[in-house]
């Protein structure tokens, strides 16, 4: 109850931004389950001696709650290094995709007539799998033995726009970070309206990082394709323009933050592919 009151004044207050909000609530209600939990099997056992298994049962449960207890590290220490850690978070799963259409496009099946079969039953093929079932993996990993050489050179030329969007999420991840709170209430609340709009920004950016990423699997749609990846660019771009609009107190090392910004979203804005 401790925990939960905790979290409920720590959300509420105006010196938190979302994401801060957002991970002090999820560690403490995790810890807070657990330590119900235990106190629970207690008093079951109150006015009584607990049997062997009981006993084992209360030293489980104390076990878990002491390792759940580890995730109160993992609270930020700062608005800055919330949003922060979000935004690497999601560079790291941009990376993921990146590594993943790479292997995808080295491993092409350059017999283009068992991919030509292989299109033509799945043509076929009334029933699909529901995504994330394992059917729905293993036709994933059929994948990589369907792609023409062509689908490949296509796989490539966008997993260029994934590297691009992860190498700006990190750099962008590092202007954050050397943002400061203010100790003048009107700039600390300016401080955490950005804050949280950064976030936002980034929320739209990561679903557009999904999106093109499920366009990229075959069948291949060309118009669909290059549709996600302009929503995309635009998604990067707006926050870009967004994490440099702010101008309050920043830590020594942005300035090199921001010439390296300013480069990579060039690039990602310069992108096309023909």
């Amino acid at each position: 109850e401790v925990l939960l009151s905790t979290g409920f004044v720590l959300g509420n207050h105006n010196f938190l931004c979302k994401a801060a909000k957002d991970r002090t609530l999820q560690v403490l209600s995790v810890v807070a389950k657990h330590s119900q939990d235990l106190l629970e099997s207690f008093r079951a056992l109150k006015g009584k001696t607990p049997s062997k298994k009981e006993f084992s049962i209360v030293v489980l449960k104390t076990a878990v709650l002491q390792e759940k207890c580890k995730l109160i590290r993992t609270i930020p220490s700062s608005n800055a290094s919330a949003v922060k850690r979000r935004v690497l978070e999601v560079a790291v799963e941009c990376k993921d995709s990146y590594e993943e259409f790479k292997e995808l496009a080295e491993n092409v099946n350059t017999e283009t007539e068992k991919s030509t079969k292989k299109m033509e039953n799945d043509e076929g093929t009334s029933a699909k799998a529901a995504m994330g079932s394992d059917e729905w993996y293993a036709e994933m990993d059929d994948f990589v033995s369907s792609l023409t050489p062509d689908e490949a050179s296509l796989v490539e030329k966008y997993n260029k726009l994934f590297y691009a969007v992860y190498a700006s999420l990190r750099c962008m991840s590092n202007i954050i970070g050397c943002s400061m709170d203010s100790n003048e209430v009107s700039k600390e609340e300016e401080y955490l309206k950005w804050l949280d709009s950064c976030t936002s920004s980034l929320a739209l950016v990561q679903e557009e990082i999904g999106t093109l990423g499920m366009s990229l699997y075959p069948k291949h749609v060309m118009g669909e394709i290059e549709s996600h990846a302009t929503k995309l660019r635009s998604a990067l771009l707006e926050m870009g323009k967004l994490v440099r609009s702010w101008n309050g107190e920043m830590r020594n090392g942005e300035d090199i933050c921001f010439k390296r910004i300013e480069q990579l979203l060039g690039d990602v804005e310069e992108m096309t592919v023909n």
